[in-house]
């Protein structure tokens, strides 16, 4: 009889080990699933306030123009606070004030 409960103990133990086991990977797979949201979260932050800071330097293009026709279709000029691929986020000491003036 004692024989047959360490058997049933076993085989408990073993269950419950793979009931934690399954229970720790639907956490780390659901934590993963929320890492890859909150990138797609910034990316989309991202794009909206570079394509708004976009806009800003086409409109103060067109503004500090003399002829608003003779502005260029393309502007070419880094925003302040861009980086290039490579290189950290941080705000550079040498990023654009003004549409194609840098800083000094």
């Amino acid at each position: 009889m004692r024989a047959r409960q360490r058997g049933a103990t076993l085989a408990v133990g073993l269950i419950l080990l793979a009931l934690v086991t399954l229970l720790g990977l639907a956490g780390a797979s659901a934590a993963h699933v929320e890492r890859l949201l909150a990138q797609d979260q910034a990316f989309r932050e991202n794009a909206a306030n570079a394509a708004s800071a976009g806009i800003e330097m086409a409109i103060r293009a067109i503004v500090n123009s003399s002829d608003p026709a003779a502005v260029a279709t393309r502007l070419a000029a880094r925003m302040p606070g861009s980086a290039t691929r490579g290189v950290s986020s941080r705000r550079s000491p040498r990023s654009a004030t003004a549409i194609g003036t840098p800083s000094r």
